[in-house]
């Protein structure tokens, strides 16, 4: 992934339109799994780039988090891709 600090700052500001439309459009499953699976991904990106910043353990803490609310939407919802289903007792 691209850690760039450039980078970084572009993927937070799609973050905060996707989180944007999540305020218009409360309840669509299918737009909070699109934002949260960019979250996720932007705090795996971000840990390097904010580790210059603040306590590493912070910025892995906040990726593990994101990643468990990514997936328990997908259990929740059984949304998700994949050969195994995020319902799947794999974690």
């Amino acid at each position: 992934m691209n850690s760039d600090p450039f980078a970084v700052l572009r993927a937070t500001a799609a973050l905060q339109r996707l989180d944007d439309e999540l305020t218009i459009h409360p309840g669509d499953r299918q737009r909070e799994r699109h934002y949260l699976v960019h979250r996720a991904a932007l705090a795996d990106r971000a840990m390097s780039t904010l580790a210059e910043v603040e306590d590493p353990v912070t910025s892995e803490q906040d990726a593990q988090n994101t990643a468990r609310r990514l997936l328990e939407h997908d259990r929740t919802h059984g949304t998700g891709r994949g050969p195994v289903p995020a319902a799947d007792a794999w974690l």
